[in-house]
């Protein structure tokens, strides 16, 4: 019976085979063509929200016109920079970060469209987005290696930079490029960029190690969980091509098939996510020269505290620095503690919040004027952050920061413990639970 049974399936499982495949052949057909505005490369309308906080949006100088090319499986990501970056986004979608048109049903390089059909549309799209009649004022390259792209196309951007627009470039892989490829996206790091794009930025709690890249290469392997970093290292550079600007953020994970072309490819923090966009969205507006004309700062006042945040509260294995707020406030002292948020020189409204670690608002509110101190509200244990954007009279952003800090106890539960591991409906739970010192 067994056999015979063997028997039976096995070519049921070839025609089974054949079937999902004359599916997915048919299907694989079926998009609309070139030119249809439901053709699959086209498919962006950005109305899924997600967390996100509107750190340039809406923007003071108007909204920007940004072409984004980047693989197709991680497009999602234009709409995510969308959320928080006042822009028009065109898009250009390759195949993956190694492939301009090759792509496959599903794995590392997804895409809806193959062989010859695929090759007509993105020669197509690249050589109408990149028409020189079109202007955009920034082009985004999302972890593509250069040497993907065809020559046509890598010179039809270097055109659109040289008279002026700006070029952001996330993780060039430089193994195997030209020397043309190592004088615009390998110039050695720059301190005074990398400071003005991460100024008020909370970098410890971003998953960013800033680095140079004599740094980088001494640093040991980032600590991984479920395959992915948890922390990353970013190197900063920048250099100017004619008229154009450009700014590249490495987080050194270029050259492979990831989830993540505009935000460093680590485990997910939503938190981490959205400050991903604020340093991406800084980086734009210094590629546009954009630069803002009045800054925001925040500024924590709080008495002094020996307290720490507990070692089992690290990050694993601590490689890449504490992973968590510098600034700790006993909670006792949250009572004269106080936030100043405030803009030079001038400002119209400031609009701030104090969010936790899942970024949910805790307090916010908008005051006038160029500064305003608020007292800390009762906290929790855990981290914070703080975020301020400062608005001109039409409610535009002209700059944005935020500050991270930390509220610690030292009373707090160390452990819980039950009499049994599994208990039947009615019965009383018995444990007991483990205090950092004696109860008062």
């Amino acid at each position: 019976m067994n056999q015979i049974f063997a028997m039976i399936l096995r070519p049921c499982g070839a025609l089974l085979t054949v079937g999902i495949w004359l599916v997915c052949a048919a299907v694989a057909h079926a998009y609309p063509p070139y030119g249809d505005p439901n053709q699959p490369y086209d498919q962006l309308p950005g109305t899924r929200e997600t967390f996100h906080v509107k750190w340039a949006k809406p923007l003071a100088g108007g909204k920007l016109k940004a072409l984004c090319i980047l693989p197709y499986a991680n497009a999602r990501e234009v709409v995510e920079l969308a959320q928080r970056l006042e822009m028009d986004y065109t898009v250009l979608m390759t195949a993956g970060a190694n492939a301009w048109e090759k792509g496959y049903f599903e794995g590392s390089r997804p895409s809806t469209l193959y062989g010859a059909e695929a090759l007509e549309v993105i020669t197509r799209l690249a050589n109408e987005r990149l028409d020189l009649a079109r202007q955009y004022d920034v082009i985004l390259l999302g972890k593509v290696r250069w040497s993907v792209l065809p020559a046509a196309v890598r010179e039809r951007i270097l055109t659109h930079v040289r008279r002026g627009a700006g070029l952001v470039y996330l993780s060039p892989s430089v193994t195997g490029e030209s020397a043309e490829f190592s004088t615009l996206f390998t110039t050695p790091s720059n301190a005074d960029l990398a400071a003005r794009l991460t100024r008020g930025l909370p970098l410890e709690v971003m998953g960013a190690k800033l680095a140079t890249d004599e740094e980088f290469t001494k640093l040991p392997a980032p600590p991984r969980r479920v395959n992915r970093n948890l922390r990353q290292a970013l190197t900063i550079r920048g250099a100017t091509l004619e008229q154009g600007n450009i700014v590249v953020l490495d987080y050194h994970d270029g050259g492979k098939e990831g989830d993540h072309s505009f935000s460093a490819d680590v485990f997910f923090d939503r938190v981490r996510y959205d400050y991903d966009y604020a340093l991406l969205a800084r980086a734009v507006l210094e590629a546009v020269r954009r630069q803002p004309t009045v800054q925001a700062s925040i500024t924590l006042t709080s008495p002094e505290t020996a307290l720490t945040v507990p070692a089992e509260e690290q990050p694993i294995s601590g490689l890449w620095g504490p992973g968590v707020p510098t600034r700790i406030i006993a909670r006792a002292d949250l009572p004269d503690s106080t936030l100043t948020f405030a803009a030079k020189p001038a400002a119209v409204s400031l609009d701030y919040a104090i969010r936790d670690a899942q970024g949910n608002i805790i307090n916010n509110g908008v005051a006038t004027g160029n500064s305003t101190t608020l007292p800390l509200p009762t906290l929790m244990r855990g981290n914070y952050t703080a975020d301020l954007r400062v608005r001109d009279a039409r409610g535009q952003v002209l700059d944005f920061a935020s500050l991270a800090f930390r509220v610690e106890d030292a009373l707090r539960v160390t452990a819980l413990s039950t009499d049994k591991d599994a208990y039947q409906r009615g019965e009383t739970m018995l444990g007991a639970a483990t205090f950092s010192r004696p109860l008062p």
